[in-house]
């Protein structure tokens, strides 16, 4: 029921305070982007350069905690495959970085909200990663490129795989071995029949009385991607 158009200065002002508090262990973090850099540029896969950086925690090249292994791999993966500001945010100067490109399933934007969910998750928690998520489809439905359900498993999805790497020590070395073994499958196969949807056509089928069909197919999302074995606590 808030009006969105309201909410845009505030959506402004949560991005801007997400990074704040983050204690990333940037030394790792050049040793992770080292490793990344091995894999051919021929190869664009997301599913990859999160399985190498997770290989190479198992080795546990740092001698760091699991977790802040993980930590570490997963902020690199960010900054070679998302963006080169995120090595700005931790204080990483003087890298020789050569962003690559990657995808999911064929889709390149759906490996940035992806490892931007990540990261988001990584420096604040699931919760406002989840929000962050929605409210920018919720301004997509303003006119950008409407409100996108695919998209949003790729936000969710993300932001549980940085939960579950980095909860503890247990399930970070459980994702390392997992991600060293097994074929990994990032997103789960949902078909939407209204999606893209303009910001008309979103309160046609989601406003009002209508609003807990969308709480239903969030809730259809967080239980597919739950039912992953990438994603199983």
């Amino acid at each position: 029921g808030e009006n969105i158009r309201q909410r845009k200065r505030q959506y402004v002002n949560v991005s801007k305070r997400l990074f704040q508090n983050a204690t990333i262990h940037k030394d790792a973090v050049a040793v992770y982007i080292d490793a990344l850099n091995s894999i051919p540029h021929s190869e664009t896969r997301l599913s990859v350069y999160i399985a190498q950086a997770f290989k190479t925690a198992k080795a546990s090249p740092n001698a760091l905690p699991p977790k802040k292994e993980n930590e570490a791999a997963l902020w690199a993966v960010a900054i070679l495959v998302g963006s080169n500001q995120f090595a700005d945010m931790i204080g990483l100067d003087n890298l020789p970085l050569n962003l690559r490109s990657t995808q999911i399933n064929g889709r390149f934007d759906h490996s940035l909200h992806y490892v931007y969910s990540m990261i988001i998750e990584l420096t604040t928690n699931v919760s406002l990663s989840n929000k962050v998520g929605l409210y920018k489809e919720l301004l997509d439905s303003e006119g950008g490129s409407g409100f996108s359900f695919d998209d949003l498993v790729a936000d969710r999805a993300g932001t549980k795989l940085a939960h579950v790497a980095t909860l503890d020590n247990k399930h970070a070395v459980h994702i390392q071995a997992w991600f060293a073994s097994n074929e990994i499958i990032l997103l789960p196969k949902l078909d939407f029949p209204n999606n893209q949807l303009q910001r008309n056509n979103f309160k046609k089928y989601f406003g009002g009385a209508k609003n807990s069909e969308l709480d239903t197919i969030i809730e259809q999302i967080e239980a597919a991607i739950d039912n992953l074995e990438t994603y199983k606590l």
